[in-house]
């Protein structure tokens, strides 16, 4: 606090008691400010928190959620599983139809000669029903994330609001 004086230098005894006023001043100033800033700030009622309900923030911390996403993971990597093995057999069907035509037939005498056979064309639909079944899987998929990031937000802004209390999800699998 001397430099912050050190300008005004004056002589005597009134400059002195001036001097010395004005620090008191600003050193009351200071430690009002510094009791202001250090007051003991009263604790949350741990009542009201009690009562309020629990969510959990974090979907990937919700077991229902992991859940639900592990099913419709395991529901899609079966129907890839079965339309693997339609796929193959249009393949092998193909390769036939290709062998029965003479060298040098183009893709469309291919499909051709395929649209007269029956077990092509009931491939083909079978085919179609499960890109058709994947997607819809799929969609499904989306739809559960898209969910659950909706209720993780609903419930973030909740706890922030103060409506709801954050609990920590069940430990396990």
């Amino acid at each position: 606090m001397l430099v912050f004086f050190a300008f005004r230098k004056r002589k005597g005894l009134r400059g002195g008691l001036e001097t010395a006023v004005c620090m008191a001043m600003v050193s009351t100033v200071f430690l009002c400010l510094a009791v202001a800033g250090c007051k003991k700030r009263s604790a949350p009622e741990a009542g009201p928190s009690a009562q309020l309900p629990g969510v959990i923030t974090n979907r990937m911390a919700d077991a229902a959620y992991r859940a639900a996403l592990a099913q419709n993971r395991r529901e899609q990597m079966r129907q890839a599983g079965t339309r693997g093995e339609v796929v193959e057999k249009m393949k092998l069907l193909v390769e036939q139809a290709r062998a029965r035509l003479p060298a040098g037939a183009d893709d469309a005498a291919v499909k051709a000669e395929l649209a007269k056979d029956a077990a092509w064309r009931e491939l083909e639909a079978k085919n179609q029903t499960m890109v058709e079944g994947i997607g819809k899987t799929l969609a499904e998929g989306r739809e559960i994330v898209r969910q659950r990031i909706l209720a993780e937000n609903r419930d973030v802004k909740a706890v922030a609001e103060g409506k709801a209390r954050a609990v920590a999800p069940p430990q396990g699998k």
